[in-house]
């Protein structure tokens, strides 16, 4: 029931904001990467926040840098970007888990931009506040929102072997 409360409390402290601040799409990265990366403890919580943050900034950069190269101004161009884009991004997800959502943000740089209207640089810079601003947010009601270290959960969650009295394993 906590983690629920504290998901909620994440996406919606996100919703809000990101409204304030008046972010493309309503702020759908920022509310979708508070609910994604809070965890039930705090811990987990902190560190699912910062390879997110770092995939998505790399991927996003990433992304925007070969959209200069190649605009992704007609259905060829927008194919070769997305090579360009997911294939290098992939290749370093296999090897290193702060990549993994990288080339998911490579590929809504360069799609998602032309969607909106945006500059593929502008839309990977508001990816990348966006999501870091979620994850801090998650990471801030970790910490206020009934807050729990990971120790205290796994104590919770183990509970003693009570042996019965007619039990012989463990006498010695």
């Amino acid at each position: 029931m906590r983690f629920c409360v504290r998901s909620t409390v994440a996406g919606l402290v996100s919703f809000v904001i990101s409204r304030l601040l008046a972010f493309p799409v309503h702020g759908l990265w920022m509310v979708l990467t508070s609910v994604l990366v809070i965890h039930v403890s705090i811990d987990g919580s902190v560190q699912a926040a910062i390879p997110y943050l770092a995939g998505t900034v790399i991927g996003a950069i990433y992304a925007a840098i070969i959209t200069v190269f190649v605009p992704p101004t007609t259905l060829l161009a927008q194919a070769v970007a997305l090579v360009l884009a997911i294939a290098p991004l992939s290749f370093a997800a296999a090897f290193h888990r702060s990549f993994q959502v990288a080339p998911f943000s490579g590929v809504m740089v360069i799609i998602a931009s032309g969607q909106l209207n945006e500059a593929p640089i502008a839309s990977a810079l508001y990816r990348s506040l966006e999501v870091a601003l979620g994850g801090a947010i998650a990471v801030i009601v970790s910490l206020l929102v009934f807050p729990q270290r990971a120790n205290t959960s796994m104590q919770d969650s183990i509970t003693p072997i009570q042996l019965s009295p007619h039990d012989k394993r463990g006498a010695t």
